[in-house]
């Protein structure tokens, strides 16, 4: 049997409560918490500094509770030991935007500090096999080229609604068809 509510007087009647959806655009960061996520990774927490969308995060989880939303994975190199673009241009905007500020490969220190990002809306396909979309971190900018408008959000990124797979094929068989190169990936 569930528990009821101390101060219950009945059921009540509640309008929904409007919550702004984030949109495509260009955003001022600041970075939450950095830490590890395997050897070639680092997960990225963050929350939208000024603007309209001020603290979007926050709210959004002292709304709804769950698991933080505004998170980032950015790899950090290629499978042959080079730096991916991705990261050094990452690391490169994260040092231009914070004064005197140097990355030192210690991920700590890059939380409280402030990054630029454009995000674009991206499909995927749910369980249902359902097109959705969600907004992606899609370039790294600094907060300079944010504040002057000086950056780009390209189209939405559609994904091709595939065939329904017959149950009978491994993960391993439905995988062989995903190939991407390591530069395609934008953690």
């Amino acid at each position: 049997m569930i528990n009821k509510p101390t101060n219950w007087q009945g059921g009540k009647k509640h309008e929904a409560q409007e919550f702004e959806r984030l949109t495509p655009g260009g955003y001022v960061f600041t970075i939450m918490n950095a830490r590890p996520q395997g050897d070639n990774c680092i997960r990225l927490s963050y929350d939208i500094k000024g603007g309209k969308f001020d603290g979007y995060f926050r709210k959004q989880y002292d709304r709804w509770g769950g698991g933080w939303k505004g998170t980032e994975y950015q790899a950090i190199m290629k499978k042959n030991g080079d730096p991916l673009p991705s990261f050094e241009n990452f690391i490169y905007c994260v040092e231009a935007s914070n004064r005197g500020y140097t990355w030192a490969w210690d991920e700590s220190t890059l939380k409280g500090k402030v990054v630029g990002a454009v995000l674009r809306e991206e499909e995927w396909i749910n369980d249902q096999g359902e097109v959705k979309t969600s907004l992606k971190v899609d370039e790294w900018k600094t907060v300079a080229d944010i504040s002057n408008g000086n950056f780009k959000v390209r189209d939405i990124k559609r994904v091709d609604k595939p065939q329904a797979q017959p149950q009978t094929q491994t993960r391993q068989q439905v995988n062989s068809d995903f190939n991407i190169e390591d530069d395609d990936i934008q953690f």
